[in-house]
């Protein structure tokens, strides 16, 4: 059935690439969270295509636009056959025809294994997880919030902002190996912007605030796409992406804290429960 779903993906001036859904969900962009299909155009973007026997789900985390028929594409899914674009960039929703014209047997075969899969998830059901639960893991005030400098004297409060601005670009460079160094990152901007007021130097606290910002946005941005994932696999009866998405996400959580542990917690109930 991988086979039967695509979509193609076309730059300005390109060639078609096809790539093809082999779970339910395809994942596209550029940014530090992981995805299926590199696409440097979408910035900071992440596009979300989710498989369904009707249409296309369409989701996308970031500021570009997508255009369907000319127009802001307002509704969730495209029909199967269709196109989209996003800054020059075509993508196309595919489907094989002779998926449309399946024989009765198969469409029998299908039903059936529909019933099987609604049964074993009554059975074994994936415990409640929701967006909402997902962020209250995941609190942005208690990643981000940097305590106020503390130091006495211009030059103490000086030699204590480089010491936090060297680690916040030491913790930065480890980002994409570590999503905790992202927060910790800034944190250390904060801290440092924060002792360069003390130190009456304006115009560096203007700088380093604008960096710890800048930091803020791109772990916030990731840590909601793993969030929306999370929502899709959830919605979907995924156990297998759920159980991903939770471990991803907690890999923003400091080690040692309650939330961190429930996120375990929830993960090895959940692994328990598959065969």
């Amino acid at each position: 059935m991988t086979g039967d779903y695509w979509i193609e993906l076309c730059r300005s001036g390109g060639a078609a690439v096809r790539y093809n859904f082999v779970d339910d969900v395809l994942c596209l962009g550029s940014g530090q969270a992981p995805v299926d299909v590199r696409v440097p155009e979408l910035g900071g973007s992440r596009l979300v295509l989710t498989r369904t026997a009707l249409a296309c789900g369409v989701s996308l985390s970031g500021d570009t636009e997508i255009r369907h028929r000319g127009e802001i594409l307002k509704a969730d899914a495209v029909p199967w056959g269709e196109e989209v674009y996003l800054d020059g960039v075509r993508i196309g929703a595919c489907r094989s025809e002779a998926f449309g014209v399946q024989s009765k047997a198969r469409l029998l075969v299908l039903l059936g294994a529909l019933l099987c899969c609604l049964w074993w998830f009554r059975v074994r059901r994936v415990p409640p997880v929701t967006a909402e639960t997902a962020t209250q893991w995941v609190s942005e005030e208690a990643l981000f919030t940097a305590r106020p400098c503390e130091c006495e004297g211009v030059p103490a409060c000086a030699r204590r902002a480089q010491d936090y601005e060297r680690e916040g670009a030491s913790r930065s460079e480890r980002y994409a190996f570590d999503p905790r160094d992202g927060s910790a990152a800034t944190r250390l901007f904060a801290r440092a912007q924060s002792c360069r007021q003390q130190a009456g130097d304006e115009g560096q606290a203007r700088r380093l605030a604008a960096l710890a910002a800048d930091w803020q946005r791109r772990v916030a941005h990731d840590l909601r796409a793993h969030e929306l994932a999370l929502k899709l696999a959830k919605k979907n009866e995924q156990p297998e992406r759920v159980v991903a998405e939770l471990q991803a996400l907690g890999r923003f959580l400091p080690r040692d804290s309650m939330a961190s542990e429930k996120v375990r917690k929830r993960v090895r109930r959940l692994l328990s429960r598959q065969p």
